[in-house]
């Protein structure tokens, strides 16, 4: 297909050209060549991206630098009751509020976990109503989607379903600038996801993420010249 408009010059006459030479094709170009899988129906949403370094990251972000640009005295206001923070049921460690702060746009998966559960409690009177509701009703899907077992699937699925309409309906009355992001789009299938692959944490890729470190560990010691060849030599001795 790339060969087909290469050469062509300009954005008509290279759709012309990769409209013609997908006429020839006698294969449809996006039929499964394994048969029995749906790329679509058979590929979950992934929660790390869509939700953690998604939705959350997105409205943190724009909390700590849009919302409290240049209002320090506010940003103190929010570091304050995130560091005392009490979190012995969440199983974590004391959350860092001036990390959290400061270093807003470059936090990790585990950092915006932690945030979707506190949020609610250390924003209220920071933001307005419409933008406090939306973060009310992402922090009510988090535990949803972070479950570990399913015992009434038909509820769960019900349940997730009417939350994330709620979300989305929350989100859209605060500010519709969030919908040209195309997570909020894909998000809609994940009830679909989960009926065929439950629970949702079992595809939950941070899991196989964690193991990046050992990665990490062996690429540090080289020049990163050949980093495959390297790394594939060290774990052989």
């Amino acid at each position: 297909l790339f060969n087909a408009y290469k050469k062509k010059c300009g954005t008509p006459s290279k759709q012309a050209a990769l409209d013609a030479k997908c006429g020839e094709s006698k294969v449809h170009l996006f039929k499964s060549i394994c048969k029995g899988l749906d790329a679509h129906q058979d590929t979950p949403v992934e929660i790390l991206h869509v939700v953690l370094l998604g939705f959350i990251k997105y409205m943190w972000r724009d909390l700590v630098q849009n919302q409290l640009k240049d209002k320090d005295d506010k940003k103190a206001l929010l570091i304050s009751p995130l560091t005392s923070f009490d979190v012995s049921g969440l199983n974590i460690s004391p959350l860092a509020g001036r990390t959290l702060v400061q270093y807003s746009g470059s936090l990790t998966g585990h950092n915006f976990w932690a945030i979707a559960q506190a949020a609610p409690f250390v924003i209220y009177d920071l933001v307005a109503r419409d933008c406090f509701d939306t973060w009310i009703a992402l922090s009510k899907l988090v535990p949803l989607i972070w479950q570990p077992e399913i015992r009434e699937i038909t509820v769960h699925v019900e349940t997730i379903e009417k939350e994330i309409q709620h979300f989305l309906l929350c989100a859209a009355r605060w500010t519709s600038c969030w919908f040209n992001k195309p997570k909020f789009h894909i998000f809609v299938h994940l009830p679909e996801h989960i009926w065929q692959f439950v629970p949702s944490i079992l595809f939950a890729t941070e899991a196989f993420e964690s193991f990046n470190v050992v990665i990490r560990a062996k690429n540090v010691h080289f020049n990163r010249q050949a980093p495959s060849r390297n790394i594939a030599r060290a774990f052989a001795q």
